[in-house]
């Protein structure tokens, strides 16, 4: 394999179980639970890049992605974390108020951060090198009040926690194609962490079919049909299968997945990093606005944990479906 992504990850052995596209193993709403209130703790400091609350949440990703069995993407390190982190530096004068004051109050300098990055190598070693990208934002907006600490539970400690369970069940079963698990850091600053590994990938050379984000997915409302509503965006650049598994699948789930963009979300998150450089994309985010986006009062305990384990049985199906499509998904020329 490329350099970026050498086959490292310390899969289980062949006689692991297998999950089904929509069965959830036991226990996957309480792990995303703990995962929602470890990471929006208050001792992760409202996550905010050039933190040490930041630093705390990623090395607990990174740890959480190794005993699940999924491995750095970029080398072993031993007992180091080190292999999962891909670190990039922020000019603070080009980050907006008032996040810039939360980040370093002189307004200046640089601040380096990180990506937290594993990988489930394909099983199938023709399509090894194929990549498909799972993704949600890590970071969050601190303290912007100077009063409060914003802990972020549904934006996005939900999109991270179902992305881990989805990056269990991957490295319980391995995919045909290889399957890239990304963190990211400083969405809330401009999606500048997605931005900087999507220069990465392109630099590398790196076969990226498709990415699928997820993003605050804790407080999904409800269809026309009073079901709960998951939203998914794709822009003009869709690959098929992601939208047609992604529309059976939910039905399975009873989910109305919908593609109406009711919050203008579409720019507003990682996959638009993706898009942009023509990489087919879908993105899951709930389908309405809540009162506790970014407020001091997205917590915890306001977030149904039945439905995100839905959501991770979505998520979880759509990547099973869209790799074992021999078909797949290719960069689109633009």
């Amino acid at each position: 394999m490329k350099p970026l992504i050498r086959a490292t990850a310390l899969l289980l052995t062949l006689g692991s179980p297998a999950y089904g596209q929509t069965g959830a193993p036991p226990g996957a709403a309480a792990r995303i639970e703990q995962y929602v209130y470890d990471l929006a703790d208050d001792s992760m400091m409202g996550r905010v890049l050039g933190n040490p609350g930041y630093i705390k949440a990623a090395h607990y990703v990174a740890t959480v992605l190794r005993n699940a069995g999924v491995g750095p993407a970029f080398y072993e390190a031993g007992a180091s974390l080190d292999g999962y982190f891909h670190e990039f530096d922020i000019d603070v004068e080009t980050i907006r108020e008032p996040a810039r004051g939360t980040i370093a109050p002189s307004g200046r300098g640089t601040v380096r951060t990180y990506n937290v990055v594993g990988i489930v190598p394909g099983s199938d070693r023709n399509r090894r090198e194929e990549l498909i990208v799972v993704g949600a934002h890590l970071d969050h907006v601190g303290w912007p009040n100077q009063r409060e600490i914003y802990n972020g539970a549904s934006d996005n400690a939900s999109g991270v926690a179902a992305v881990l369970e989805v990056a269990r069940r991957v490295a319980h079963d391995p995919a045909p194609q290889s399957v890239l698990f990304v963190f990211f850091g400083a969405e809330e600053v401009g999606k500048l962490g997605s931005l900087a590994f999507v220069g990465l990938m392109s630099s590398a050379d790196a076969d990226v079919r498709a990415y699928i984000n997820v993003d605050d997915v804790g407080h999904l409302g409800r269809g026309s049909n009073g079901r709960p509503l998951v939203t998914i965006l794709h822009g003009k650049f869709a690959c098929p299968a992601m939208i047609a598994s992604a529309r059976a699948i939910g039905d399975e789930l009873d989910f109305d997945v919908s593609d109406i963009d009711r919050k203008g979300s579409f720019t507003r998150s990682d996959h638009f990093s993706f898009f942009q450089a023509g990489i087919p994309v879908l993105f899951f985010t709930s389908g309405n606005e809540y009162d506790e986006y970014h407020q001091p009062t997205d917590i915890p305990a306001l977030l149904d944990y039945e439905l995100l384990g839905g959501v991770a049985d979505l998520v979880s199906g759509v990547v099973r479906a869209v790799t074992e499509n021999a078909a797949g998904c290719a960069v689109l020329q633009r």
